[in-house]
């Protein structure tokens, strides 16, 4: 309900010769709309019943033409708009993700096994997010999406590596990324962690918690790529059949077109 027991109201008009061209009324309400205090779905259905006032207003007096103000509704369109754009933009990441790694691995088992730890990555930082009490402003919206092009990174050297091991087994073939990119993986996220560590002490808020996204990004990639998938390629990953292919998952087009380049290189 709209109800305020206590209005300052303000009533001001404008008049053209005889003709009231405008009427507004401020008031304070009692209605709670700090943006700090409110999530968006609650600020928007203060929004609404606002709104739902005015129209049963102009339904009665149609040639009133009535309309609702406030500067708080700035924060809610603007709010809705960075959750909004943050959803499509993780969304276009992911979906150019798959893209990416079906292409360059020819097998959609493998690439779905990637696609899978990159979104445990980002359900990890969103969880810590959550737990910082962080909000999704524009900070949030830029990190929740450069989280993909940075969790990709580790799956995908270790994606290529079991995509072009020799070995037959999952285990093996699994064993021979890890040898392989093992060394290459944790060394990068050392040197990119060490980098991310000195925005933390620094004073700007903006650095501070970049820099604490960027640590925790790294470290859940790392975990999740040296552990989650290495997992679910021993488990689920295809296996190589003697006559070269691999058991299942081929795109074969795509693999025609890899192996055609591989050995004009």
């Amino acid at each position: 309900t709209l109800n305020t027991p206590t209005l300052n109201a303000e009533f001001s008009s404008g008049n053209a010769g005889n003709l009231n061209v405008f009427s507004y009324i401020t008031f304070n309400s009692t209605l709670p709309l700090k943006t700090n205090e409110l999530t968006l779905s609650e600020m928007s259905d203060v929004f609404d019943k606002w709104q739902a006032h005015i129209d049963t207003h102009n339904a009665a007096f149609p040639a009133a033409k009535g309309i609702q103000f406030c500067l708080v509704w700035y924060f809610l369109r603007a709010g809705e708009a960075i959750v909004s754009t943050t959803l499509v933009g993780v969304a276009i990441s992911l979906l150019f993700a798959a893209v990416v790694l079906i292409v360059a691995n020819a097998n959609y088992i493998i690439a779905s096994l990637a696609l899978l730890t990159i979104l445990a990555v980002i359900s990890c930082v969103t969880m810590m997010m959550v737990i910082l009490g962080w909000n999704i402003d524009f900070l949030g919206s830029v990190c929740l999406i450069v989280v993909i092009g940075l969790s990709v990174d580790y799956t995908v050297h270790l994606c290529h590596s079991y995509t072009h091991s020799v070995e037959e087994s999952q285990f093996s073939r699994t064993k021979q990324a890890a040898r392989e990119m093992g060394v290459s993986i944790v060394s990068g996220a050392v040197t990119s962690f060490g980098a991310s560590v000195f925005l933390l002490p620094t004073a700007l808020t903006f650095f501070q918690q970049f820099g604490t996204f960027m640590c925790a990004t790294i470290v859940f990639s790392l975990i999740m790529s040296i552990f989650f998938f290495l997992s679910l390629t021993t488990h689920y990953g295809p296996e190589r059949r003697a006559d070269g292919n691999t058991s299942s998952g081929d795109i074969m087009f795509l693999k025609k077109k890899n192996i055609k380049v591989a050995t004009s290189s």
